[in-house]
């Protein structure tokens, strides 16, 4: 037996942090009917900055109903300004009505994330293992690494000492002499609720705050709210409305000196003593750094216990701070309220892009990125608050929502277009951070005189917005492909030559039979007693004078890059159905990639759906792509799975299974049998008959369902309610004639059926004779699920696939075989550019719906065989554009 090392777990979108940001990417993401995502939380709960400050008086400095997501209002703010418990509160609700808790990684740190050229993945090592994903996505935020600074002396200090940020409330700081230093934005709100209980208070002031009133106040329209939810839109609309004409005061300096007379008004009236409101009055204008808002602040500042000292510090000692001019004043507790690293962001010394470098070195101290959210060099990376995305006058909740706008753009374009990777194009991102830096010119942050978070080392404010937050909405929440560049399934975008061959292949299906037989060699291809579809057989004559490539001569790799080319070309008007959602299901050493398609008449649940119907829900078809155990994926098999849900009236679970050679056998088995179970144990929240399971896929898929099938059944398991068998692949031992017949020229050949069986068992050394390689030569096979098994009548499988159903027969199951006349291997991915093909799939749908309307009913034996014998025979044509993929 050789023992493979289990690979690391895949998810297609990594999210780094479950604040606002992790936790609104998430949400969306879900609504959008992705579910392939995992948010890695370095904490043991939810909530990002609100979780970690919990210093007293702790609260936003936002109006609470405009600091919540657009997409989740709640009706039960207390009061103006929300208090950290209530805010932390709201997000953990959001991350239990959304359903986001199963994808969390509670303390899970990200310690590096690096960009993997050769797989097209981000690379991710966390503090619990090892992890995969297809995009990064970092919402960590600017606001969540405590900033504290090297003090002379610090590591002297003996007594207590700690960040807001990281507040210990298991120390008392009753008759302490409490030293504050800093008085930024933390340290007005904690400075008021501490100055009671504490002995004695100094704030080492390096430069004072301008501080305008807080006018907070108890909120009591809950129960309007609650009942007329557009009373609470219209409250947010107002503040948003306020909050954004407040802007004009940092790019227009006469107002700016209106809002400046204000505060001043708000200081003589707090601090009635000349020489304390002198030091507490700044000397920039306001607005260059950060407003701050507070009633009780600049009051405590005056009681008896409290000291301002505004000389900075010279050097700490054991037990006391020595200020600039000398004075030395004894300390047991030093609490700092100096901020956090924003423009030097700890993620950026964490994440390497395609260069190997990491941002922090791209950006050599002054971060920059396209629209704030995406950098050149960074594939498929997505910075939630990234550079430039600050703001000075509002909610930054508005911002982080157009930037997830964006990333559901971005994700749509790859789906759509087949794209693996998307990234900025320098000149783009050159030409933005170029506008901005232009628009910051003249505005107070930058001429207000003074020295500012805002600005980083290089002195370019590299951390707000300039402008008004709808602004931002415009240019941001359409994603463009024109600014950014896109690598695709086949490395490069399909070609005029690969257009010009899809057209062509459309046109040759439309010619006249005769036409079609002259242009593909003159006279019709008969074999055993069957006649080839002048349609394909004109296709295989111009593959033949293309110089199509065969699978077997190129690496996996290519194979599947050729296979992902051929569905690109393939592809046609998506098949409508009611719903179609990505997820994550489980597999044998972790998640796997899977899409949920739901019935018209139904649709994905979702946490505030309520029943749509009385009537019984529909079945579900866990379908396994096919692809010789080697090539294959979702997308190749979107429209085959669009059609079974669509005439087949039936949920569609198609699951993204590992391939060979890099998981061979048994690999994709081990995963397909774990997706089952999984869907057997989650099929009424995905809207299914929990009692109708069917199992099914094409050519290799319809093996994993084969053996799956039979493994229930010798386990004792459920067994699925039917097995859609679509040529399947069922015996590597016996060559039968249909091999011979068809074993070069018609898409599949002998020699690629030898190249895919030697990724998936050859390499290490299967028993081909085993049952779960080739389930005809299972022992017993009775008691087995109906089975409705489709064979063409131009393919090597097709005897194996017949004996198969024969077998299924003598054993005493229910079984419809149908061989489809005229027909190929492969002829279900067809359907996209072939009216016949998709037909046929249509009645293939039709028939399984059928059989799983009367499953559980005793039938007489060989009555649906007799029912559709002939069903098929007269509908057959094949796809002008042909594939050689075989097994699939």
């Amino acid at each position: 037996m050789t023992v493979r090392s289990a690979s690391p777990a895949h998810t297609h979108v990594a999210i780094v942090g479950s604040g606002f940001a992790g936790l609104g990417a998430a949400i969306r993401l879900k609504q959008e009917g992705v579910e392939d995502f995992v948010i890695f939380e370095r904490a043991a709960d939810v909530g990002g900055v609100w979780r970690d400050n919990s210093y007293p008086g702790c609260a936003c400095d936002v109006q609470s109903h405009l600091y919540s997501f657009s997409f989740a209002p709640n009706p039960n703010w207390t009061r103006s300004f929300s208090p950290q418990r209530e805010i932390w509160d709201y997000l953990q609700d959001c991350a239990r009505r959304f359903e986001i808790l199963p994808h969390v990684r509670l303390e899970h740190a990200v310690l590096d994330a690096r960009w993997d050229q050769p797989t097209g993945r981000w690379q991710l090592e966390t503090s619990r293992g090892l992890f995969t994903a297809d995009v990064l996505v970092a919402g960590a935020g600017g606001l969540s690494e405590p900033s504290i600074p090297q003090l002379p002396g610090f590591e002297r200090f003996t007594g207590k000492s700690f960040h807001s940020a990281r507040w210990d409330h298991d120390y008392d700081l009753k008759g302490r002499n409490v030293a504050v230093i800093g008085t930024g934005a933390s340290a007005i709100q904690f400075v008021p609720a501490i100055q009671p209980e504490v002995a004695k208070l100094q704030v080492y002031q390096r430069t004072p705050p301008w501080i305008m009133p807080r006018n907070d106040r108890a909120l009591g329209w809950q129960r309007v709210y609650r009942a007329l939810p557009a009373a609470q839109w219209l409250a947010r609309a107002g503040i948003y409305a306020y909050r954004e004409l407040t802007h004009l005061g940092f790019t227009r300096p006469k107002l700016g000196r209106l809002i400046q007379r204000l505060a001043e008004r708000h200081l003589e009236r707090s601090v009635p003593d000349p020489v304390l409101r002198a030091k507490l009055t700044p000397s920039y204008a306001i607005g260059c750094k950060r407003i701050l808002l507070s009633d009780d602040y600049l009051p405590a500042l005056t009681r008896p216990n409290v000291e301002v000292i505004g000389d900075g510090i010279r050097e700490i000692r054991a037990r006391s701070i020595v200020a600039g001019d000398g004075t030395e004043r004894p300390v047991d507790t030093i609490i700092f309220g100096t901020g956090f690293h924003v423009a030097d962001m700890p993620i950026a010394h964490h994440v390497r892009g395609r260069a190997g470098k990491t941002l922090a070195e791209v950006w050599q101290g002054s971060p920059q990125a396209h629209l704030g959210t995406t950098v050149a060099g960074f594939p498929n990376f997505f910075m939630l608050q990234g550079p430039n995305t600050g703001l000075g006058h509002t909610s930054v909740i508005t911002m982080i929502e157009s930037q997830i706008e964006h990333l559901l753009g971005a994700l749509r374009f790859m789906r759509q277009r087949g794209a693996v990777t998307v990234e900025p194009r320098p000149e783009a991102q050159a030409a933005f951070v170029a506008r901005v830096d232009a628009r910051m010119q003249g505005t107070v942050w930058n001429t207000g005189g003074c020295s500012s978070w805002y600005v980083d080392k290089t002195g370019r404010n590299s951390t707000l917005w300039p402008g008004m937050t709808f602004t931002f909405k415009q240019r941001i929440e359409k994603f463009r492909p024109s600014e950014y560049a896109a690598e695709f399934a086949l490395s490069s975008p399909l070609v005029l030559r690969d257009r010009l061959e899809a057209a062509v292949g459309r046109t040759l299906m439309a010619l006249p039979p005769r036409l079609q037989i002259l242009l593909g060699g003159g006279r019709p291809i008969t074999r055993d007693g069957d006649t080839l579809l002048p349609e394909i057989q004109v296709i295989l004559a111009t593959r033949d004078r293309l110089g199509a490539p065969k699978l077997s001569a190129l690496s996996p790799g290519a194979a599947r890059r050729q296979l992902r080319r051929e569905a690109l070309m393939h592809q046609g008007i998506p098949v409508e159905v009611g719903a179609v959602r990505d997820l994550a299901v489980d597999g044998a050493e972790g998640k796997l990639r899977a899409r949920h398609y739901a019935p018209a008449a139904t649709h994905a649940p979702t946490a505030s759906d309520a029943p749509a119907s009385t009537d019984a829900p529909a079945p579900l078809l866990v379908f396994f792509h096919g692809g010789g155990f080697v090539l294959g994926d979702l997308d190749t098999h979107d429209a085959t799975c669009r059609i079974l849900c669509r005439d087949g009236g039936v949920h569609v679970l198609s699951v993204d299974y590992r391939l060979a050679p890099e998981h061979p056998f048994p690999a994709p088995l081990e995963d397909a049998r774990a997706a089952y179970r999984w869907a057997r144990a989650h099929a009424a929240s995905l809207g299914a008959d929990p009692d109708r399971i069917a199992i099914g896929g094409d050519s290799a898929g319809g093996n994993l369902s084969a053996v799956v099938s039979q493994l229930c059944v010798q386990g004792g398991e459920p067994a699925p309610a039917l097995q859609l068998l679509l040529y399947p692949a069922v015996d590597r031992i016996e060559l039968r004639p249909s091999i011979e017949l068809f074993q070069s020229g018609f898409f599949l050949s002998v020699e690629e059926l030898a190249w895919f069986q030697q990724h998936y068992t050859g390499t290490v050394g299967a028993d081909v004779a085993d049952a779960r390689v080739s389930p005809l030569r299972a022992r017993d096979l009775s008691n087995l699920p109906p089975a409705l098994v489709v064979t063409a009548a131009f393919d090597p499988l097709r005897d194996e696939g017949e004996a198969y159903a024969d077998a299924l027969r003598a054993a005493g199951n229910r079984v419809v075989l149908r061989r489809v006349a005229g027909q190929v291997h492969g002829f279900a991915n067809m359907t996209g550019v072939s009216p016949a093909s998709r037909r046929v799939l249509g009645e293939i749908a039709t028939t399984m719906r059928a059989m799983l309307a009367c499953h559980g009913e005793p039938v007489a034996q060989g009555e649906a065989d007799a029912q559709h014998d002939d069903g098929f025979a007269a509908h057959h044509h094949v796809a002008p554009a042909p594939r050689r993929a075989g097994l699939r």
